[in-house]
């Protein structure tokens, strides 16, 4: 004996602030005015406000539990993190988040990881603009990496260097 009470799912759908919108789903029963199931609630490290989880997610950069809204995506990646960790990429006007960034070993400009090539020779990276293909090896390699042989003319790898003893003519190995 007892009695059946119709239980169901609310979604609801809210701002906070004015941003959003976000949403989080309630078990309900409305027959006796009653939320059977809630979403948990957090903390956003941020403003130290009180949400339903749903509302939170994870700084990419800080690893801060944020609102969502406080977060920005990555144009390239997708992940997101707070606007303070989200610069333009100069090169491509491309908004990244801030490890998604190096800096040229030749011009020192800063921009996309994706825009940047590591040399064989050093293990330094620069520009692809910064770049020269080893005529000999085709391998990309940074501009100040090449030298011109003696021989032959082509401009080849600095680290496969050979010099004549008696001469003193250079040229690829």
């Amino acid at each position: 004996k007892g009695t059946a009470i119709d239980i169901g799912v609310a979604k609801v759908t809210f701002t906070l602030d004015g941003e959003g919108p976000y949403s989080t789903e309630l078990e309900i029963a409305p027959a006796i005015e009653q939320v059977i199931t809630e979403p948990g609630i957090g903390r956003c490290e941020v403003t130290g406000r009180s949400v339903p989880v749903d509302c939170l997610k994870k700084c990419a950069i800080s690893k801060k539990l944020v609102l969502k809204h406080l977060m920005e995506s990555s144009e390239i990646t997708g992940r997101r993190a707070l606007k303070e960790h989200v610069r333009v990429c100069p090169l491509s006007g491309k908004r990244l988040l801030s490890d998604e960034f190096r800096k040229s070993s030749i011009s020192g400009i800063e921009a996309s990881v994706a825009l940047f090539v590591t040399s064989p020779v050093s293990g330094r990276t620069g520009l692809q603009s910064e770049c020269v293909q080893c005529e000999v090896t085709k391998a990309t390699v940074l501009a100040d990496e090449v030298m011109k042989s003696d021989v032959s003319g082509k401009m080849f790898r600095m680290d496969q260097k050979a010099q004549s003893a008696v001469s003193g003519i250079v040229g690829h190995q």
